[in-house]
């Protein structure tokens, strides 16, 4: 499979094709994109397959995928915005690492939907929450944003 191959598969009909899609997307950025698409579009098509993904195995490889790109690529800006949105329809891991995503964008905009996790009653979310606002936090005190500024 090649990474162009791999984001078409986001939009399949079937979820297991989205998973291995998404699997297959999450080895690639681990291995740099040796390939035939940025890390960029990658984070754009996994968005996109997120507003829109249903269920819980997709949605979970594709949080991994987006947590793996914000964490390696601090240069990459991702529609924080359409990922602000999704978090109150999702729970647990996917919950989580999308909170944890969030962080990433280092912008102030975010603190307050991420810091209304830091109570929630999964543990790991609000790991994932104190770890996101510290993100933003040490970002701004370094004197500014580095991917707050997509919407």
């Amino acid at each position: 499979m090649t990474v162009r191959k791999a984001l078409s598969k986001l939009k399949s009909p079937r979820a297991d094709d989205r998973v291995h899609a998404a699997q297959y997307l999450y080895d690639a950025a681990e291995g740099c994109f040796v390939g035939d698409s940025s890390p960029q579009e990658v984070a754009d098509a996994a968005v996109e397959a997120l507003t829109v993904e249903t269920e819980d195995e997709p949605r979970e490889e594709l949080a991994n995928l987006l947590l793996e790109l914000a964490s390696s690529n601090h240069d990459i800006m991702v529609n924080w915005q359409a990922l602000a949105k999704l978090l109150p329809e999702l729970s647990g891991n996917v919950l989580a690492h999308l909170v944890c995503v969030l962080g990433f964008s280092r912008s102030n905009k975010y603190l307050p939907i991420i810091e209304a996790y830091i109570n929630d009653s999964d543990p790991s979310v609000q790991e994932a929450a104190l770890s996101a606002q510290g993100e933003i936090r040490a970002a701004l005190e370094r004197g500014g944003t580095a991917g707050g500024n997509r919407t």
